[in-house]
């Protein structure tokens, strides 16, 4: 910062496991002098479950670590949930909350902005451009080892959208409650996730960015 007060918020892109923090001033006006604090979580969650009710902040209800904004917080809203656009979306580090076997459900109520293109809605570290989509508002994986759903997602409503794997490398996708496709790709070790790196409407390429409110992720 520039002055005595102002309050400076630095996000890292992806979470730290560490154990100690070193500060190293770069620069100062007489003599340096700071105050600091640290984001960190250190209750493990609940039966290995995780669930954000995104609210007014962005921590979990059964406890473990929150979600990280990228590229800083953004807005809440009671009514909608909190907003995610243009490439700033989420980010978690699910360590000791994901199955060693790598089976998982994740569960998304989201209200997109807009539908058309290539709209990136879940990544994980190794997976590269691939990853669940929403593509011309069609559910999908990319590559398309898996059938896309059928049913039309349309802008400016809420769904509840899920990916569910098994132990077997099944992989299902969900809008609503209801299965609208599953098989067993090949691609990503069948979509495994690396718990240490996930995120949510995020995209390095700015390419396929999604504009959209988010009101839970599970």
């Amino acid at each position: 910062n520039r002055n005595r007060n102002t309050k400076v918020v630095n996000i890292f892109d992806h979470a730290v496991v560490g154990r100690y923090i070193r500060v190293f001033p770069q620069s100062w006006y007489g003599f340096p002098s700071m105050r600091m604090g640290a984001l960190i979580c250190e209750k493990p969650c609940k039966q290995g479950l995780l669930d954000y009710q995104l609210l007014d902040d962005l921590q979990s209800q059964t406890m473990g670590p929150e979600l990280q904004p990228v590229g800083g917080m953004n807005p809440f809203n009671l009514d909608y949930g909190y907003r995610v656009y243009h490439n700033r979306g989420l980010m978690l580090n699910s360590l000791g909350c994901v199955d060693e076997d790598g089976a998982y459900t994740v569960m998304i109520k989201v209200r997109f902005d807009f539908v058309g293109g290539w709209r990136r809605i879940l990544n994980s570290r190794g997976w590269g451009d691939n990853g669940l989509y929403l593509r011309n508002g069609l559910l999908t994986l990319n590559p398309r080892d898996v059938q896309q759903c059928a049913e039309y997602i349309y802008p400016r409503r809420f769904y509840k959208i899920g990916m569910t794997r098994t132990a077997k490398h099944q992989v299902s996708l969900y809008i609503n409650g209801y299965r609208c496709t599953m098989g067993y790709p090949n691609n990503n070790d069948g979509f495994a996730l690396n718990p240490t790196d996930i995120s949510f409407f995020k995209d390095e390429s700015h390419h396929e960015y999604t504009n959209a409110w988010v009101k839970r992720i599970r």
